[in-house]
């Protein structure tokens, strides 16, 4: 691990979103790229910070509360998110392969213009958030709920996705799946559009 990654590392786990900043534009100056590669953050609390341009491959977050956090145009490689929440953070013209999210509450959020490839996200909830202009290839979506957000241009290839929940959706819903498998998928609210592979739902239990 090179010092640079190491110094990274040390800002992000004290805390230290200004420095890294400084860090990371010190850096990039200097024609590097700027990488966390094979960091593991665990229970931290991580605030404010830009991580613009990071090589984040096999970076993984356990137990974490990350909140108005920007990954911006940042290598996703076999970054993980386990058991995390993220708040009011955004995701923009992230890419690569393995991207995974694992027991986690996303909430106030936004991804887009993304490009992933073979991403796992289970059991993960997305409330308030906005999905624009995402492409996920071979993607595997288990037990995901989606409430009060917005899909725009999200198209997912060669996908498997089961008990996934679209809740009170807001417009626009635009969902296309193309040569994906579905199962148990629901669209839940008062929703005319019903992505293919999908069933309505109407929210209501029943009273004995």
């Amino acid at each position: 691990m090179s010092d640079s990654t190491s110094e990274l590392i040390f800002l992000i786990k004290k805390g230290r979103a200004a420095a890294f900043a400084l860090e990371v534009q010190t850096l990039v100056e200097q024609g590097e790229t700027p990488a966390i590669e094979g960091a593991t953050f665990n229970k931290k609390t991580i605030n404010k910070f830009h991580f613009k341009g990071i090589d984040m491959t096999n970076v993984a977050f356990e137990e974490c509360n990350l909140s108005e956090c920007i990954f911006e145009e940042c290598l996703l490689e076999g970054t993980f998110f386990d058991n995390t929440s993220l708040m009011e953070c955004a995701f923009i013209g992230c890419h690569g392969e393995g991207f995974a999210l694992d027991t986690c509450t996303i909430g106030h959020s936004s991804f887009a213009a993304m490009q992933l490839t073979a991403p796992e996200w289970s059991d993960t909830q997305f409330n308030d958030c906005a999905l624009s202009y995402i492409t996920l290839e071979e993607p595997l979506l288990e037990r995901l709920t989606l409430r009060n957000g917005s899909l725009e241009a999200v198209t997912c290839n060669l996908g498997e996705l089961t008990h996934v929940t679209l809740r009170d959706m807001d417009e626009p819903k635009n969902l296309e799946l193309n040569e994906c498998v579905t199962q148990s998928c629901y669209v839940v609210g008062d929703d005319d559009v019903i992505p293919e592979g999908f069933s309505k739902k109407t929210g209501r239990r029943r009273t004995l």
